[in-house]
């Protein structure tokens, strides 16, 4: 006969949350037909993608900086002075340029069926932002590596670059690109220099005029001196030069004659006068009174210097800026080597990575699903 105590517990029961990994390996390998068949069928889906995508490469050009020999007669020139790397700078920024990726994605038909006049504006400007987006310019280095030395020697040069699935038209974009941005970097730069040109034969020219109109107010005050020595010696009937020995016969005359003229030209004779005065009325007499222009400037030192610019230095000036003209044909930016080139393999896709990458993940989900239907069918049959 048993008895109860009231102060007796009753019996806990822990619930055992341990895995028994026998059981489950068991219950993966009861559910192979599922796991196999989704992995099987993610192999299947992740190669034809693979096989769907289209392949991309990457289609480069490299430009080196133009030797000086090329572009020569743009650095000579002192009208307004120009660097190499000036000029590499306006290259590089004329091939980011929208205006001439949207000439060139036309030309080159890098659309294809996707013609920009087809697009709205929005569209084509999205379109074009793609392009340059897409496409990657930037320096290359290549590294020399000299024996027993540390530092490496770079030789620097541009690389312009565009990732495509039609690489031939994005070979021809990119010829057509450099063509264009070589153009305006060229076309920029003489227009540079002949504005500068243009200035200082203006200014030069100015300078000139306003010395001629000075030349001009001495003619006209020489002339009404020699015209007024002429009135005094035909009045005086002196046709050959005399002098005032010859010419006084007292001290009356003398007096008449100095109120009539400042100065002794008239002594000079008609005939004299009348061929000076014809040589006064002359086309250019009035160079001959044309004298420089005195400029004050200040040297380094702080000293004070006065130089003199003659008119035949101004006209020297202007014929020289004159005759220095520039062509496109002249210089050249680009060299034979600078052309895009495409590649023999495609960088993208990369098919066995996408096939294995789809095979794993499969795989995975295979397991993660049987593992949730055996955790289904537990609590089921608890």
């Amino acid at each position: 006969m048993s008895s109860s105590d009231p102060h007796q517990t009753a019996p806990r029961y822990i619930e055992d949350d341990t895995i028994d990994l026998g059981e489950l390996l068991r219950g993966l390998i009861a559910q192979w037909p599922l796991i196999v068949g989704i992995t099987v069928l993610g192999a299947v889906i992740g190669v034809a993608v693979a096989l769907l995508l289209p392949k991309q490469y990457r289609v480069e050009a490299i430009i080196n900086q133009p030797s000086r020999g090329a572009v020569q007669p743009l650095l000579a020139q002192q009208i307004a002075p120009l660097t190499l790397d000036e000029l590499s700078e306006r290259f590089l920024l004329n091939i980011r340029s929208l205006s001439l990726i949207e000439q060139a994605y036309s030309q080159a038909d890098l659309g294809g069926d996707q013609d920009l006049d087809s697009l709205s504006d929005e569209e084509a400007f999205s379109q074009i932002q793609n392009v340059a987006d897409a496409l990657s310019v930037g320096p290359v280095r290549y590294e020399f590596y000299q024996l027993g030395a540390d530092e490496k020697t770079p030789l620097n040069s541009l690389s312009v670059n565009l990732l495509s699935s039609e690489p031939r038209r994005a070979k021809a974009f990119i010829d057509e690109l450099l063509v264009l941005a070589e153009e305006r970097t060229l076309r920029e730069a003489i227009s540079n220099i002949n504005a500068t040109k243009a200035i200082r034969i203006e200014s030069a020219q100015s300078q000139y005029d306003q010395l001629l109109a000075g030349a001009e107010a001495s003619l006209a005050r020489e002339r009404r001196r020699v015209q007024q020595a002429l009135s005094i010696a035909n009045s005086l009937g002196l046709e050959e030069p005399t002098s005032w020995e010859a010419l006084v016969l007292g001290d009356g005359q003398v007096q008449m004659i100095n109120q009539l003229a400042n100065d002794e030209l008239f002594l000079n004779g008609s005939r004299f006068l009348t061929a000076q005065l014809e040589s006064l009325s002359a086309d250019g007499a009035a160079e001959l009174f044309l004298e420089g222009v005195e400029e004050t400037m200040f040297d380094l030192n702080g000293n004070q210097m006065v130089i003199t610019t003659t008119p035949s230095q101004l006209q020297g000036e202007i014929r020289a800026l004159s005759n220095q003209t520039f062509a496109l044909s002249d210089v050249t930016l680009l060299d034979e080597d600078a052309a895009a080139r495409i590649p023999s393999n495609a960088e993208k896709p990369n098919r066995p990575l996408i096939a294995i990458a789809a095979t794993v993940l499969a795989g995975f989900a295979a397991l993660f699903i049987a593992l949730i239907r055996m955790a289904i069918r537990s609590r089921k049959e608890d």
